[in-house]
């Protein structure tokens, strides 16, 4: 990820370099930097596509419909469950009302994640059930997310 400084007049960004960000008349960006005056920071990342369908279809059809079979708990319940054991955080910081600086850190939403993210989270989910409750979650390319037949393909 980036950074870059700048600023807006009359709805055009300047960047500290001088470089002067152009944007299309009927864009978003242009409809944002049209309310904006003074200085502004741009910050440019990668983009990562959000988990994919079969992702998602895997974590609430296969692992969590195992979990809460073993356990007796919906697969709501088991969700918040994992994600408070091993769910990503997103750092907060803030401060109070004397000034003093915090971090906190809170979990981030399943939906959030990039594929990259959501394979790492399905990997730590299959150790997690494994080491906690005993039980083997398939690996995705072993079965079918639509059935309900968890057995090797």
């Amino acid at each position: 990820m980036s950074v870059f400084y700048g600023n807006v007049h009359k709805g055009v960004l300047k960047l500290g370099g001088g470089e002067v960000v152009s944007v299309g008349p009927a864009g978003k960006l242009h409809g944002y930097l049209a309310g904006m005056k003074g200085s502004v920071k741009l910050t440019v990342a990668k983009f990562e596509r959000t988990r994919s369908n079969r992702q998602n279809r895997w974590l609430w059809g296969v692992a969590y419909q195992l979990l809460a079979d073993h356990t007796g708990h919906d697969k709501d319940e088991i969700h918040e469950w994992v994600k408070d054991a091993i769910g990503l955080r997103k750092e907060i910081r803030y401060k109070d009302a004397d000034g003093k600086e915090h971090t906190q850190f809170i979990i981030r939403s399943t939906t959030e994640y990039s594929t990259s993210e959501m394979k790492t989270f399905m990997e730590m989910l299959q150790q997690w059930a494994v080491s906690e409750l005993g039980v083997v979650v398939p690996d995705p390319n072993e079965v079918d997310p639509e059935s309900k037949d968890f057995g090797p393909r």
